[in-house]
């Protein structure tokens, strides 16, 4: 029965919606009381991607120095899938000793977890990033540049207010929602 019960909770750490996410994670603590580090480990080194990407969901209860390097570490995973969770649950903890690998994230060849590096450098709202993401600004891909405007726009800093009115008036329809969007929420 518990069985059945943990492998459901873990299914639905990867759903799509943030909040489903967010409530197997609390089921599982629940569970577990402490998911300790060495199953994590364990899951990590497994083969089975499902459990990896879980693996790192569970890194996201935890707050010990030793979790925060495996999350660290995990950027340079070659799963894809593992980097772009470790971006998104670093970038949720907003540790002051990730911002120079979610820096370094923002050129990862695969596009999402660049996005999502820039996703998560938005809720930092750091001046010493606007120069990084405007770098990203110019990206060929969409997705990216959009991810890094309304990155500019959560960080809220009025100095980037006409580099986002250039990008409003982008070809790309949806690059110039996103500097809309960005602009809107200037401060």
């Amino acid at each position: 029965m518990q069985t059945e019960r943990r492998e459901v909770l873990l299914h639905a750490l990867q759903d799509d919606n943030v909040k489903v996410r967010r409530a197997a994670a609390a089921a599982l603590e629940a569970i577990d009381s402490r998911y300790s580090l060495s199953v994590i480990r364990e899951k990590l080194a497994a083969d089975d991607r499902q459990q990896r990407v879980a693996a790192v969901y569970a890194l996201r209860l935890l707050d010990s120095s030793e979790s925060v390097d495996l999350l660290l570490g995990l950027l340079n995973d070659s799963d894809e899938d593992v980097r772009a969770v470790a971006v998104q649950v670093l970038g949720e903890k907003r540790l002051p000793q990730a911002l120079p690998a979610l820096l370094q994230a923002l050129k990862d060849p695969v596009v999402a977890v660049a996005v999502y590096a820039a996703l998560a450098l938005g809720g930092y709202r750091d001046v010493r990033i606007i120069p990084y993401l405007e770098v990203v600004c110019r990206h060929e891909r969409s997705e990216l540049t959009c991810a890094a405007l309304a990155a500019l726009g959560v960080m809220g800093f009025a100095q980037v207010e006409a580099l986002l009115c250039e990008y409003a008036r982008d070809q790309r329809p949806d690059v110039r929602i996103a500097a809309l969007t960005a602009l809107g929420n200037l401060h």
